[in-house]
């Protein structure tokens, strides 16, 4: 299966699909992104791990329960290296 290269985007931008940053607390310290499905879904990635270079690991699955749609990628977020950089390992 071929990585599907995904826009990086803000919430308000409402681009499907797309990754979207994380920050958290004070000093503004980045977190794993947050994902908008090709359905227009966010959905967390949690048991993915995020490499630096902005591919994910394992395949990301929206389930076909509601909301879900069904779509089932690779997924390289384009932009990533250079904006975030961050190695997330799955959070278990």
């Amino acid at each position: 299966m071929d990585r599907v290269h995904i826009p990086q985007a803000l919430v308000a931008d409402n681009i499907a699909p797309s990754w979207i940053p994380v920050v958290t607390g004070d000093d503004l310290h980045p977190c794993k992104p947050i994902i908008r499905c090709i359905c227009g879904v966010l959905c967390g990635i949690g048991l993915h791990n995020v490499l630096p270079t902005g591919e994910v690991n394992n395949s990301f699955l929206h389930t076909k329960n509601l909301p879900g749609c069904g779509w089932h990628v690779h997924l390289f977020l384009d932009g990533y290296a250079d904006s975030v950089g961050l190695e997330f390992p799955p959070e278990i």
